[in-house]
């Protein structure tokens, strides 16, 4: 066979692969990922939810129009924003552990993963070229 036929095979297979193969182990690596890391992302979720819950923002109220209702209101949203900052800040470990743990996890997801795949896939695919064209 001649050199040019071979080489024009292995581009054939190469844009297969960058057709057909790409969008495929990202499509896959979406499902499997999201099968392998659940457990760790609730584990993180719940910690965040513990973290923050019980906080709530003070609703308006625009019936009471007095001033000092207003300032009355405010001072309770500061309080519940003080709430939420001395809990923040005596779980600041925990949260951050947290964050960086669901940072592991969504780099495993978009990144890691995918790449693993989409290696795989090519290093089949150019074995399959080189045996294919010997």
């Amino acid at each position: 066979m001649p050199r040019r036929a071979r080489v024009g095979r292995k581009l054939i297979l190469y844009g297969a692969f960058f057709a057909i193969a790409l969008p495929l182990c990202y499509g896959l690596s979406g499902g499997l990922a999201d099968a392998m890391t659940q457990r760790s992302w609730d584990e993180n979720q719940q910690v965040v939810r513990e973290i923050t819950e019980g906080i709530e923002t003070a609703p308006a109220q625009p019936d009471d129009d007095r001033w000092f209702g207003e300032l009355r209101d405010t001072g309770d949203a500061i309080a519940s924003y003080s709430a939420m900052a001395s809990r923040i800040v005596a779980e600041a470990d925990r949260l951050i552990r947290s964050y960086i743990d669901l940072l592991a996890v969504l780099l495993f997801n978009l990144i890691l993963l995918p790449l693993i795949l989409i290696g795989g896939v090519f290093v089949l695919f150019r074995w399959m070229a080189n045996e294919t064209l010997a």
